[in-house]
């Protein structure tokens, strides 16, 4: 425990005072606060180049650093050389957000205020470094699957509006079969009796004409 999170660090840059240190080790905290000391004129010029997220190797790791430029502070982490660059950059990001906590903070003694949430800290990304990029990727996954669900959503009310158009189309094509249906049935009674007309016609037509012959033939 402690070899790859070795402390965490608020700088006030309004006078390059540390106010808030604290580590796994305690021991180690006056040795820590020392190379601080020694590295602050290297923290100011990062600030003056308004360069965000820096890391700077030492003998004793890798200092991560992130400024607040808004509240003139830069937090900061010593980790081993094999420590995440990710994780990192997120356990500060955390403390940043715990110290944000405190109204005013960069106006109080941290020490007592903070130590608890930062050892904790160092605690959990000791444990596990690369906890906070698997939650990362596990919300991202979520993320990804809520989007494909939330097409497939539209892609199913798509496919609904198109099954109800179809529908709708269905039932106007069987409405118009059926009277095409009933024009047809009373076309078809139509030219049967029209027909069946004509050669009742054509029979009393002939029935005359028999009925004359035999009366001629009769009186002759």
């Amino acid at each position: 425990m402690g070899d790859s999170i070795k402390c965490l660090a608020i700088i006030n840059l309004n006078n390059n005072q540390t106010i808030f240190l604290s580590s796994l080790r305690p021991s180690y905290i006056q040795y820590f606060s020392d190379e601080l000391d020694n590295m602050l004129k290297t923290f100011q010029s990062l600030h003056s180049s308004k360069k965000e997220i820096s890391k700077i190797h030492s003998n004793t790791g890798i200092w991560y650093c992130k400024l607040n430029n808004q509240k003139k502070m830069m937090f900061i982490t010593l980790a081993s050389l094999q420590y995440p660059f990710q994780s990192a950059i997120r356990m500060i990001s955390d403390l940043e957000e715990e110290a944000k906590k405190i109204p005013d903070f960069e106006k109080k003694d941290l020490k007592t205020l903070l130590n608890n949430q930062a050892l904790s800290l160092m605690k959990n990304y000791e444990k596990d470094p690369d906890f906070n990029d698997k939650f990362k990727n596990l919300e991202e996954s979520i993320e990804s699957i809520s989007g494909l669900m939330g097409e497939n959503i539209k892609k199913i009310t798509a496919n609904k509006e198109d099954l109800e158009r179809m529908e709708k189309n269905t039932g106007e094509m069987n409405e118009m079969a059926g009277k095409f249906r009933n024009e047809a049935t009373l076309l078809k009674r139509k030219m049967f009796w029209q027909q069946y007309t004509t050669w009742i016609v054509l029979g009393v037509v002939l029935a005359i004409c028999l009925t004359v012959v035999i009366i001629i033939a009769t009186d002759e």
